[in-house]
């Protein structure tokens, strides 16, 4: 019997022998919680918990997108956009609260340490510049919490702007492209907020990879 010659139509051929190939490319898809920790001051006595609306421990939601590149088998660059969802209180002169957004660019770097069939760990780090935007400011008078003119915080001006630096330590499970990764954060350069919480942040990722194929 002689040897079977594939033909153009040969679904058997095309399935078989011309398996999809993975792109260098793909998009992150990520969503983290965040908290920083306020600064406290003198302005209340006694223990904060028993002001009702005060954030004791905030987290703060944020999502991101980003494109990212393989180099080789173990080493990735990322740029992207993400999205923070903030509030925090502090008592440094006053009892404070705030409600503000935070957009920021980012670009980041990650590589594998160890990358198995059925689970990988990976190091990270990233750049973000981005924007306080403020929402909502707040004081808390006898009773209630009143609206409180950004003008008449203390240490309050335009510059809204910041710059991070975010180190991860993650886990890759290939067969569902998922990634949990916990982060710190350093705010290298701060703004106005800066007043009123302090510069290292920490919290984690869930991010999922969605990979491109070549045709």
């Amino acid at each position: 019997m002689g040897a079977h010659t594939y033909q153009k139509n040969d679904s058997t051929y095309l399935k078989n022998d011309f398996p999809k190939q993975e792109s260098r490319s793909s998009l992150v898809f990520s969503g983290e919680l965040t908290h920083f920790q306020e600064k406290q001051g003198n302005a209340v006595a006694g223990d904060v918990s028993n002001i009702d609306g005060y954030y004791l421990f905030p987290l703060n939601p944020g999502i991101g997108l980003f494109y990212q590149y393989q180099a080789d088998d173990k080493n990735y660059f990322l740029v992207g956009v993400n999205y923070r969802m903030c509030s925090i209180s502090s008592t440094r002169y006053d009892i404070l609260r705030f409600r503000y957004r935070e957009p920021s660019f980012s670009i980041g770097y990650k590589g594998y340490f160890l990358k198995r069939e059925k689970i990988g760990l990976y190091s990270s780090i990233s750049l973000s510049y981005g924007q306080t935007k403020l929402s909502d400011s707040e004081h808390y008078g006898h009773i209630r919490w009143e609206y409180k003119n950004p003008k008449d915080l203390m240490d309050y001006g335009n510059n809204d702007s910041f710059t991070d630096i975010v180190f991860n330590a993650g886990i890759l499970f290939p067969s569902s492209q998922i990634e949990i990764a916990p982060e710190l954060g350093y705010r290298v350069k701060d703004n106005w907020m800066g007043f009123y919480r302090h510069r290292f942040f920490y919290g984690f990722q869930i991010n999922y990879q969605l990979k491109f194929f070549k045709k």
